[in-house]
């Protein structure tokens, strides 16, 4: 007969081989999970329609004598003069910086501290609409394009 020693054992347990059920849950888990981030901003960048039209080079008023300069090293220069000689208000001469951001909103900041805004269309790119942010005044720019130098064979 056995002892009342030996009935109170627990049989032996075997030792459990390979990678636990939990972890290969938990790992499938988070990369399933950073699947869904991948797709989900991606989705989400497509849908952000990112054109930028280029801005450098001069751009003139409609209905007011100002012209803006937009130079390469994000610098603007910014001259006025009346159109009509009775008309003393200028709009805004002097230097300034400027900056497109990612949404290609363009940025206008003068030395005077005013800031001017602007979307420019990829329909329109030769004009943009400037809107001062303080006052809301919204002036129209175009392009100003350069003449074409003449080529000296066409001059003979």
């Amino acid at each position: 007969m056995s002892t009342p020693e030996e009935t109170n054992k627990a049989p032996k347990k075997k030792q459990r081989e390979g990678i636990p059920l939990e972890r290969i849950l938990i790992a499938l888990g988070l990369f399933g999970g950073a699947i869904l981030i991948f797709m989900g901003g991606r989705t989400l960048t497509e849908r952000l329609n990112l054109n930028t039209i280029p801005v450098l080079g001069e751009w003139q008023a409609q209905r007011k004598a100002w012209r803006i300069e937009f130079k390469p090293d994000n610098t603007i220069v910014s001259s006025t003069g009346p159109s009509d000689p009775k008309a003393t208000q200028t709009w805004a001469a002097g230097n300034g910086k400027y900056k497109l951001d990612y949404f290609g909103t363009l940025w206008v900041t003068l030395d005077d501290g005013r800031v001017f805004m602007a979307t420019p269309s990829p329909q329109m790119p030769n004009r943009f609409d400037l809107i001062e942010q303080a006052t809301e005044s919204v002036t129209v720019f175009e392009r100003v394009t350069q003449p074409k130098p003449s080529s000296p064979a066409a001059s003979k």
